[in-house]
Protein backbone atom coordinates (compact mmCIF):
# COMPACT_ATOMS: atom_id res chain seq x y z
CA UNK A 1 0.00 0.00 0.00
CA UNK A 2 2.73 2.61 1.12
CA UNK A 3 4.38 1.62 -2.50
CA UNK A 4 1.30 1.97 -4.49
CA UNK A 5 0.53 5.42 -2.90
CA UNK A 6 4.25 6.77 -3.56
CA UNK A 7 3.63 5.71 -6.96
CA UNK A 8 0.44 7.42 -7.66
CA UNK A 9 1.45 10.74 -5.95
CA UNK A 10 5.06 10.95 -7.84
CA UNK A 11 8.46 9.56 -6.93
CA UNK A 12 10.39 12.83 -7.74
CA UNK A 13 7.85 14.82 -5.57
CA UNK A 14 6.11 12.39 -2.55
CA UNK A 15 6.56 13.14 0.79
CA UNK A 16 6.38 10.80 3.81
CA UNK A 17 3.32 13.23 5.01
CA UNK A 18 1.63 12.82 1.85
CA UNK A 19 1.66 9.05 2.12
CA UNK A 20 0.23 8.93 5.84
CA UNK A 21 -2.44 11.29 5.15
CA UNK A 22 -3.18 9.21 1.33
CA UNK A 23 -3.18 6.06 3.72
CA UNK A 24 -5.31 7.53 6.82
CA UNK A 25 -2.56 6.49 9.02
CA UNK A 26 0.40 8.66 11.31
CA UNK A 27 3.65 9.22 9.43
CA UNK A 28 5.54 6.94 12.54
CA UNK A 29 3.36 4.43 11.41
CA UNK A 30 4.95 4.96 7.48
CA UNK A 31 8.83 4.57 8.87
CA UNK A 32 8.01 1.43 11.12
CA UNK A 33 7.00 -0.46 8.06
CA UNK A 34 9.89 1.97 5.51
CA UNK A 35 12.43 3.65 7.33
CA UNK A 36 13.41 5.87 4.63
CA UNK A 37 12.09 7.81 2.26
CA UNK A 38 14.99 5.88 0.04
CA UNK A 39 13.97 2.43 0.83
CA UNK A 40 10.31 3.49 -0.18
CA UNK A 41 11.51 4.67 -3.69
CA UNK A 42 13.59 1.48 -4.12
CA UNK A 43 10.24 -0.83 -2.95
CA UNK A 44 8.65 1.23 -5.99
CA UNK A 45 11.44 1.18 -8.64
CA UNK A 46 11.64 -2.29 -7.95
CA UNK A 47 8.15 -3.22 -8.17
CA UNK A 48 7.51 -1.03 -11.60
CA UNK A 49 10.87 -2.65 -13.16
CA UNK A 50 8.65 -6.07 -12.96
CA UNK A 51 5.92 -4.62 -14.77
CA UNK A 52 8.34 -4.69 -17.72
CA UNK A 53 8.73 -8.22 -19.43
CA UNK A 54 12.41 -9.27 -19.75
CA UNK A 55 14.07 -10.54 -23.13
CA UNK A 56 12.93 -13.84 -23.53
CA UNK A 57 15.72 -16.46 -24.44
CA UNK A 58 14.23 -18.57 -27.82
CA UNK A 59 17.49 -19.81 -28.82
CA UNK A 60 18.40 -16.74 -30.58
CA UNK A 61 22.21 -15.87 -31.25
CA UNK A 62 23.86 -14.69 -28.50
CA UNK A 63 24.57 -11.10 -30.30
CA UNK A 64 19.83 -10.99 -30.78
CA UNK A 65 19.90 -12.21 -27.17
CA UNK A 66 22.37 -9.47 -25.59
CA UNK A 67 20.91 -6.52 -27.83
CA UNK A 68 17.29 -7.24 -26.31
CA UNK A 69 18.37 -7.71 -22.87
CA UNK A 70 19.90 -4.09 -23.52
CA UNK A 71 16.60 -3.18 -24.89
CA UNK A 72 14.87 -4.07 -21.50
CA UNK A 73 17.60 -2.39 -19.63
CA UNK A 74 17.17 0.64 -21.32
CA UNK A 75 13.34 0.68 -21.41
CA UNK A 76 13.64 -0.07 -17.06
CA UNK A 77 16.17 3.59 -16.73
CA UNK A 78 14.24 5.81 -19.25
CA UNK A 79 10.80 5.27 -18.33
CA UNK A 80 11.18 6.95 -15.07
CA UNK A 81 14.22 9.37 -14.38
CA UNK A 82 13.91 8.37 -10.49
CA UNK A 83 14.80 5.40 -11.01
CA UNK A 84 17.44 5.59 -12.80
CA UNK A 85 18.80 8.45 -10.46
CA UNK A 86 18.50 5.98 -7.76
CA UNK A 87 20.14 3.34 -9.28
CA UNK A 88 23.01 6.48 -9.59
CA UNK A 89 23.10 7.10 -6.35
CA UNK A 90 23.77 3.61 -4.97
CA UNK A 91 20.03 2.72 -4.15
CA UNK A 92 20.80 -0.83 -5.89
CA UNK A 93 22.60 -3.30 -4.28
CA UNK A 94 25.01 -5.05 -5.64
CA UNK A 95 22.77 -8.36 -4.50
CA UNK A 96 20.03 -6.90 -6.68
CA UNK A 97 22.08 -6.24 -9.78
CA UNK A 98 23.68 -9.21 -9.68
CA UNK A 99 19.89 -11.42 -9.31
CA UNK A 100 18.67 -9.45 -12.42
CA UNK A 101 21.72 -10.30 -14.51
CA UNK A 102 22.17 -13.57 -13.42
CA UNK A 103 19.87 -15.22 -16.19
CA UNK A 104 21.95 -13.41 -18.96
CA UNK A 105 24.70 -15.09 -18.16
CA UNK A 106 23.56 -18.07 -18.04
CA UNK A 107 21.88 -18.46 -21.36
CA UNK A 108 25.68 -16.69 -22.80
CA UNK A 109 27.02 -19.71 -21.12
CA UNK A 110 24.75 -21.91 -22.75
CA UNK A 111 25.49 -19.80 -25.89
CA UNK A 112 29.62 -21.59 -25.67
CA UNK A 113 30.71 -18.38 -23.38
CA UNK A 114 32.88 -18.92 -20.46
CA UNK A 115 31.45 -18.17 -16.94
CA UNK A 116 33.84 -14.67 -16.63
CA UNK A 117 33.57 -14.13 -20.60
CA UNK A 118 29.78 -14.30 -20.32
CA UNK A 119 29.87 -11.74 -17.04
CA UNK A 120 32.17 -9.68 -18.74
CA UNK A 121 30.33 -9.49 -22.17
CA UNK A 122 27.42 -8.65 -20.33
CA UNK A 123 28.42 -5.65 -18.05
CA UNK A 124 30.27 -3.69 -20.86
CA UNK A 125 27.04 -4.26 -22.77
CA UNK A 126 24.70 -2.66 -19.67
CA UNK A 127 27.67 -0.42 -19.79
CA UNK A 128 27.16 1.33 -23.48
CA UNK A 129 23.24 0.93 -22.81
CA UNK A 130 23.13 2.20 -19.26
CA UNK A 131 25.19 5.36 -21.07
CA UNK A 132 23.06 5.87 -23.71
CA UNK A 133 20.32 6.42 -21.17
CA UNK A 134 21.98 8.40 -19.12
CA UNK A 135 22.00 10.45 -22.48
CA UNK A 136 18.50 10.26 -23.13
CA UNK A 137 17.42 11.29 -19.82
CA UNK A 138 19.61 14.44 -19.96
CA UNK A 139 18.39 14.85 -23.85
CA UNK A 140 15.01 15.48 -22.33
CA UNK A 141 16.09 17.79 -19.28
CA UNK A 142 17.58 19.68 -21.65
CA UNK A 143 15.05 19.77 -23.86
CA UNK A 144 12.41 20.53 -21.26
CA UNK A 145 14.87 23.63 -20.00
CA UNK A 146 14.90 25.05 -23.36
CA UNK A 147 18.39 23.66 -24.58
CA UNK A 148 19.23 23.59 -27.48
CA UNK A 149 22.63 20.81 -28.15
CA UNK A 150 21.99 20.59 -31.96
CA UNK A 151 22.13 24.71 -31.87
CA UNK A 152 24.92 24.81 -29.95
CA UNK A 153 26.87 21.91 -31.77
CA UNK A 154 26.38 24.36 -35.19
CA UNK A 155 27.79 27.11 -32.99
CA UNK A 156 30.79 24.52 -32.21
CA UNK A 157 31.40 24.21 -36.34
CA UNK A 158 31.62 27.85 -37.06
CA UNK A 159 33.52 28.99 -34.68
CA UNK A 160 36.83 30.86 -35.80
CA UNK A 161 39.00 28.89 -33.69
CA UNK A 162 37.80 25.42 -35.88
CA UNK A 163 38.30 27.05 -39.68
CA UNK A 164 40.07 24.75 -41.84
CA UNK A 165 39.84 21.90 -39.83
CA UNK A 166 38.23 19.56 -41.29
CA UNK A 167 38.60 16.85 -38.94
CA UNK A 168 36.77 18.66 -36.31
CA UNK A 169 34.29 19.93 -38.58
CA UNK A 170 33.76 16.02 -39.58
CA UNK A 171 33.00 15.11 -35.67
CA UNK A 172 30.76 18.46 -34.98
CA UNK A 173 29.03 17.77 -37.76
CA UNK A 174 28.06 13.95 -36.47
CA UNK A 175 28.18 15.72 -33.13
CA UNK A 176 25.10 17.51 -34.02
CA UNK A 177 22.86 14.45 -35.36
CA UNK A 178 23.83 12.41 -31.72
CA UNK A 179 22.85 15.57 -30.07
CA UNK A 180 19.52 14.69 -31.18
CA UNK A 181 18.49 11.34 -30.60
CA UNK A 182 20.34 8.60 -28.34
CA UNK A 183 21.10 5.35 -30.91
CA UNK A 184 22.23 3.01 -28.45
CA UNK A 185 21.55 0.01 -30.79
CA UNK A 186 24.73 0.88 -33.61
CA UNK A 187 27.31 1.71 -30.24
CA UNK A 188 26.71 -1.57 -28.74
CA UNK A 189 26.68 -3.17 -32.65
CA UNK A 190 30.16 -1.90 -32.39
CA UNK A 191 31.43 -3.72 -29.47
CA UNK A 192 29.79 -6.55 -30.31
CA UNK A 193 31.19 -7.17 -33.53
CA UNK A 194 34.64 -6.45 -31.34
CA UNK A 195 33.45 -9.55 -28.76
CA UNK A 196 32.35 -11.27 -31.99
CA UNK A 197 36.15 -11.23 -33.69
CA UNK A 198 37.68 -11.94 -30.42
CA UNK A 199 35.48 -15.30 -30.50
CA UNK A 200 36.51 -15.87 -34.18
CA UNK A 201 32.76 -15.06 -35.81
CA UNK A 202 31.78 -12.73 -37.75
CA UNK A 203 28.08 -10.63 -37.45
CA UNK A 204 25.65 -10.15 -39.81
CA UNK A 205 25.78 -6.76 -39.44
Amino acid sequence: MIVDAAIEIGLDHFTIAQLAERLGTGISAIYRVMQTRDRIIERASTFQASQFSPPADHGQPWWDYIEACCAYYFAILTENKVRAAHFLEGGVSARSQFESGEGNYRALMVRDFAPLEAFEVMQGAKMIVGGAALSFIHLQAAQENGVDHARDARELLHAPSRAGDPAMAEIIAHFEQEAQHTDWRRHLRVYLRGVASARGEMLPY
